[in-house]
């Protein structure tokens, strides 16, 4: 967590509450999808919210920075975890849409582990798809740092092996499977416990960060 925070007092403090309201909606979005609702309540919780999202809109739109500012970084070693950006949207812990779980470095390999909640529930009882396949995008990036590069989605294809449960620890890893050029095949495969999910394949495409 330390390493995610700035070292300016200022910016320390708002990563501090951004990690703290996104960690909230995350909760909220499981409760309100997970659970039978009063409807009296449900309401009074919207006005709520509705309050305090007018105060966080009033300030400034912030800014990504450029990510030629961001060439720098470092692949962990093996069996630590990589630096995450508050912002990702599928594993940023200030992300209130993201799954905040850490993401290691096996080898040549990015793995995560991660438990779906309800908010998340497609057909009764497992994932959408759609989550599944955000997951693995979202992981195969983390390969590109093993590779000292910078590549944007080409494609991805991803093979539902069988139903993705929620609830339990469900486990994805990502590894390069080839390099053609400016072309990386990056390959990944989803398991409970012993059980394949899913697996995927994607290409991204390197590009020279002058261009970013």
């Amino acid at each position: 967590m330390a390493d995610l925070l700035p070292p300016d007092e200022h910016e320390r403090r708002v990563a501090e509450g951004r990690l703290a309201v996104a960690e909230q909606i995350r909760r909220l979005h499981h409760a309100l999808v997970g659970h039978e609702q009063d409807p009296d309540r449900l309401l009074a919780v919207a006005e709520s919210l509705a309050d305090n999202v007018a105060v966080l809109e009033h300030h400034d739109r912030r800014v990504k920075p450029p990510w030629t500012e961001r060439t720098e970084r470092v692949a962990p070693a093996d069996g630590e975890e990589f630096p995450l950006d508050l912002d990702r949207p599928v594993s940023g812990p200030g992300n209130p849409w993201s799954l905040p779980t850490p993401v290691v470095r096996r080898g040549d390999r990015a793995e995560t582990t991660v438990v779906l909640g309800a908010g998340y529930e497609g057909a009764p009882g497992r994932s959408h798809g759609g989550i599944v396949a955000a997951i693995f995008d979202d992981l195969c990036g983390f390969n590109l740092q093993i590779a000292e590069t910078m590549a944007f989605t080409g494609w991805i294809r991803i093979a539902y092996r069988a139903a993705t449960p929620l609830h339990v620890p469900i486990t994805f890893s990502s590894w390069i499977d080839r390099r053609e050029g400016r072309k990386l095949f990056i390959h990944g495969e989803c398991r409970h416990d012993d059980q394949l999910l899913s697996t995927c394949e994607s290409l991204f495409i390197e590009v020279v960060p002058e261009r970013l």
